[in-house]
């Protein structure tokens, strides 16, 4: 927990820098090293949440888990998934657009159950 509060700060400047440099010069977007260090974090932080689920189930398993067990894990996962969702998203912005369209919503069910008449009115 020392260590996430020490690096936040340092962490929110960086990536607030780095953030307003992209939107100023939209061809960054496009370096390849960019792309070749998010894919690496990509791999890295999805290690980092499969590493967390085995730990995890081990301690379920052999009977030692305990309520630091279920923090540690929660707080791994949230920072690594957001860490992991936020790079995705920025590799590929169609995705956010994908799931937009296929989350399911009252207009997706009503135009399920419509069932046009085979009644002719005369």
């Amino acid at each position: 927990m020392a260590a996430i509060i020490v690096s936040y700060p340092i962490f929110s400047f960086v990536f607030l820098r780095l953030t307003k440099r992209t939107i100023l010069n939209p061809g960054l977007r496009n370096l390849k090293s960019r792309k070749v260090l998010i894919y690496l974090t990509l791999i890295l932080t999805f290690m980092m949440i499969l590493w967390s689920f085995q730990v995890t189930i081990f301690a379920l398993i052999s009977g030692g888990i305990e309520l630091n067990t279920i923090l540690w894990f929660t707080t791994g996962l949230i920072i690594n998934g957001s860490i992991f969702a936020y790079y995705l998203f920025q590799i590929n912005k169609k995705l956010s657009l994908f799931l937009h369209f296929t989350t399911p919503s009252l207009n997706h069910f009503a135009a399920l159950s419509y069932v046009p008449s085979t009644k002719s009115s005369s």
